[in-house]
């Protein structure tokens, strides 16, 4: 299902009715499981397609079960271990090129979350985080609720659990309800609009001279093009991600679930660290507890000495991130993103280590400068921007544009880049704070009750418009790949 169209808002605003009409009891154990089974079957033209998914699922649950009823730790490590292989297969990972995979066309969209959420299970399960009995249908609306199917938020099942049994029962006030329909509005102007148009241009300046043959010219020319389309690819997937985000959350708070941020103004990063607590939150959020902190105290148990454990952190920072970029995709484009990921964070981070050990006072005047903040917000978004090349770049043209830039072609276009994303941040935050001296009063304006109405129907209007109207074709949801 396109989550732009039609089908897809009238699925949502029909599950709100549903599940406010049908009676109480049966919400958790029957409503709610057939919304998310029909939700599913939006995404398939024969049974077939359900079945590895199906099993997959079934897998996971009889996990649950071992774990429970065994509660070891050769038990916990077995079935979780069985848990991955089977979503490695269902991948079709490029490096088990020797294994005969399905050959029937199948499910795969929402395969990475429900991992993300059984390994949640499993774990908290096994440290008796969970005691209560784990049943068929909170299991199954946990990992294929509908709101959270395609692409999280990653919310965890004790949260779930709570929200899930007060399931459409939430008064709201007029002012909730007009909150959550302004934000999703505003969702969909960021996808309609802004994500069309960055992706728009970022199209034009890959097909000029960044794909297969035409990776031809000077430096400095295929510098001028990785660098605005690597800007605009990373702008228009913000806009993309957040706005569906926007949607979702929105739907969510309507249902009576409290989904969890995704985003928290990434532009303001100081730091590639500080980036990934305000990008992709909860998947961030995910690694640290159910990988970074358990591989960081597999590391501090064999090298025990305090003064070592900041540089083990360096070691499990590259680890984590990583493993997160290959995630992220079956081909060995996302090992090149692992490795940007994992040389991002572990740079950063022994680089924190080192001037905290030797230039403590000096480097905390530093970091709490205005000009050191821009430069880093600046810097880090450049640097994440030219990572997600390999969301763009297929791996022979990745390798063909390496080859053609050399380390002398990334580290200008890093320079340049990061010269030009100071200037813009820059810019947005002087007019922010212009906007932001205007009189109390005027700013208040902005909460009058017909100017708030007035503005939401005006960003209704121009949605509407330009889905009828606009250039080029909308762009789905780059998430629902993964």
């Amino acid at each position: 299902m396109d989550f732009l169209s039609i089908k897809f808002l009238l699925f949502l605003f029909g599950s709100i009715l549903i599940v406010y009409r049908s009676p109480i009891p049966y919400r958790i154990s029957i409503v709610f499981p057939l919304l998310n089974v029909l939700f599913i079957f939006t995404f398939i033209n024969h049974l077939t397609a359900l079945i590895p998914l199906a099993c997959f699922l079934l897998a996971g649950f009889l996990s649950i079960r071992l774990v429970v009823a065994f509660p070891y730790k050769s038990t916990f490590i077995a079935v979780t271990g069985f848990v991955l292989l089977i979503f490695i297969y269902l991948k079709k990972y490029a490096f088990l090129s020797f294994v005969h995979f399905i050959d029937w066309p199948y499910l795969s969209v929402g395969l990475s979350y429900i991992l993300f959420r059984m390994i949640q299970i499993l774990v908290d399960v096994h440290q008796q985080a969970i005691q209560e009995k784990v049943t068929l249908a909170s299991f199954f609306n946990f990992c294929c609720n509908f709101l959270t199917f395609v692409s999280g938020p990653i919310q965890r099942y004790q949260d779930h659990k709570i929200q899930e049994a007060a399931l459409g029962q939430k008064a709201l006030t007029e002012t909730e309800v007009f909150h959550c329909f302004s934000r999703m509005i505003h969702g969909l102007l960021k996808v309609v609009i802004l994500a069309t148009v960055c992706n728009n241009y970022h199209q034009w300046f890959v097909e000029g001279g960044l794909q297969g043959s035409a990776i031809e010219g000077s430096v400095l020319f295929l510098c001028r093009k990785f660098i605005l389309a690597s800007l605009f690819y990373a702008l228009y997937l913000y806009f993309n991600f957040s706005g569906y985000m926007d949607i979702v959350i929105s739907f969510g708070k309507l249902l009576g679930f409290q989904l969890p941020e995704n985003f928290n103004q990434p532009f303001e990063s100081r730091s590639f660290l500080d980036f990934w607590t305000r990008w992709h939150i909860t998947l961030a959020d995910w690694f640290k507890f159910y990988v970074f902190n358990p591989f960081l105290q597999l590391l501090a148990m064999k090298w025990p000495s305090r003064s070592v454990v900041p540089y083990l952190g360096v070691i499990a920072y590259f680890f984590t991130f990583l493993l997160m970029g290959i995630w992220h995709g079956s081909s060995m484009t996302f090992l090149i993103y692992g490795l940007f990921l994992g040389a991002g964070v572990s740079i950063n981070k022994l680089f924190d280590v080192l001037m905290r050990k030797y230039f403590s006072k000096p480097y905390n005047k530093f970091i709490d400068h205005g000009l050191s903040g821009l430069l880093g917000s600046a810097f880090t978004w450049m640097y994440f921007s030219m990572a997600l090349s390999s969301f763009w770049l297929d791996y022979s043209d990745l390798i063909g544009l390496i080859t053609k830039l050399k380390i002398k072609g990334f580290v200008l276009s890093f320079l340049l880049g990061g010269i030009i994303c100071a200037v813009v941040i820059g810019l947005f935050r002087l007019v922010r704070k212009l906007l932001l001296g205007f009189p109390p009063y005027w700013l208040s304006m902005a909460g009058n009750f017909y100017i708030s109405r007035a503005w939401v129907t005006f960003q209704l209007l121009l949605v509407i418009a330009f889905g009828f109207y606009g250039f080029g074709d909308i762009p789905d949801f780059v998430y629902k790949a993964f």
